[in-house]
């Protein structure tokens, strides 16, 4: 799983962020009014897809430190890392629209669930959400054991 690897990874990655680019432009074509609104849900989609491809395979590139050596990882973690970085650039975008559905309409009352919703969007449109989520839990875990340990 060397360059060929890579190459795969690249190649996805780049298709998965040229589909999210398209979807985008057709989401706001849409939005204005320039396209058929019913291409809004179809290009909401495209662009959900797309960037969970970007991230999905895309990331040991983002994060060049996580790229193991050859052998050091069995291929059930590379999918593992393949499908949690792309679930969390879905849940971003899932996110994301949630939060332009409520707000499309002006309505600026903004409560501590929404601003949350807001975090969760931005932490995955910018692919930190698995690297936050992970960290979140590992503290979680080590408190845990600490407590435990004075138990």
């Amino acid at each position: 799983m060397g360059s060929g690897r890579k190459t795969f990874e690249d190649s996805v990655a780049w298709f998965g962020l040229a589909g999210a680019a398209a979807g985008g432009t057709f989401f706001v074509l849409a939005s204005v009014g320039t396209v058929d609104e019913s291409w809004r849900p179809v290009s909401a989609v495209v662009v959900g897809a797309g960037s969970a491809l970007f991230y999905g395979f895309g990331c040991f590139r983002i994060w060049p430190h996580d790229d193991p050596s050859p052998g050091k990882r069995s291929a059930i973690w590379f999918v593992h890392q393949y499908w949690l970085n792309a679930f969390g650039a879905v849940v971003g975008w899932v996110a994301t629209f949630v939060l332009m559905k409520r707000y499309g309409d002006g309505d600026l009352t903004f409560s501590a669930g929404e601003f949350l919703l807001a975090v969760v969007a931005f932490l995955g449109l910018v692919g930190h959400l698995p690297f936050t989520v992970a960290g979140i839990a590992v503290a979680i875990r080590d408190l845990a054991k600490k407590i435990l340990e004075k138990v």
